[in-house]
């Protein structure tokens, strides 16, 4: 499994076609974390898992270890951010010692990985005491959801983001009750409250709605704190229990 899943993402993003409404969402997810990075007060020697290009190191100071199951994005993020530490890695079998990381951050990863306890465990292994971890992920509870579940309904089949060959998405109290074994929480916040548009090619008047999300922003921000459990991503941090 671990072997498809690579393959699989090594070729995943470079055969997507992002359009400008597609990057301006990333963004604001990308600065979201920045935002809740700092919320949380991470600091110190940290990891980002799942790194693809390299988008999330904007959360970490330099010396960050940069570690991705593939392989093929790893040249361009040392060029990229040259003082992280680049490995190609498995996030359920880290090949660190116990308490090595002072924070963790893992981005829309949980929910491709098929032993995903694993690596919760895995995480809490590796992180000092008093550490964090910072995971997002999809949550079935929001318009994404609904229109998933419904193509899901209609299709007869499940519906994977992207074809991805695993996509188990959960919700604020699933993933508080996933992580509570090795994780107290934290902070939980959510992401993005817009209904889909669509993507590539087939987009509902794209420009318009860009427009439209950038007008209500600071409706989004406040949605992040008020709806945390109706956001399209979960936002949450935990500490080790150690």
């Amino acid at each position: 499994m671990v072997e498809s899943t690579r393959e699989f993402y090594e070729k995943y993003f470079v055969e997507q076609d992002f359009s400008a409404e597609e990057k301006y969402k990333q963004y604001t997810k990308v600065q979201t974390l920045k935002r809740f990075s700092e919320l949380v007060h991470i600091k110190g020697f940290g990891m980002v898992v799942g790194v693809g290009k390299g988008a999330d190191l904007i959360v970490a100071p330099d010396g960050v270890v940069a570690l991705d199951l593939p392989f093929t994005y790893l040249p361009m993020v040392k060029k990229a951010f040259p003082h992280s530490h680049v490995v190609q890695g498995d996030g359920t079998l880290l090949s660190f010692t116990d308490n090595t990381f002072d924070y963790i951050v893992c981005s829309e990863v949980l929910e491709h990985v098929p032993e995903r306890n694993k690596m919760l465990a895995e995480f809490a292994r590796v992180l000092k005491p008093g550490g964090i971890l910072i995971i997002t992920t999809p949550n079935w509870i929001n318009w994404y959801g609904i229109f998933r579940y419904l193509a899901q309904i209609f299709s007869r089949k499940k519906v994977h983001a992207g074809d991805q060959p695993i996509d188990n998405w959960t919700n604020v109290w699933s993933l508080k009750k996933e992580l509570s074994p090795y994780f107290k929480i934290k902070k939980v916040r959510g992401w993005w409250y817009y209904p889909p548009i669509g993507r590539g090619k087939f987009q509902l008047f794209p420009k318009f709605f860009t427009v439209l999300w950038k007008i209500l922003l600071p409706f989004e921000r406040l949605c992040q704190v008020i709806f945390p459990w109706f956001g399209h991503s979960i936002f949450i941090a935990g500490s080790p229990k150690k």
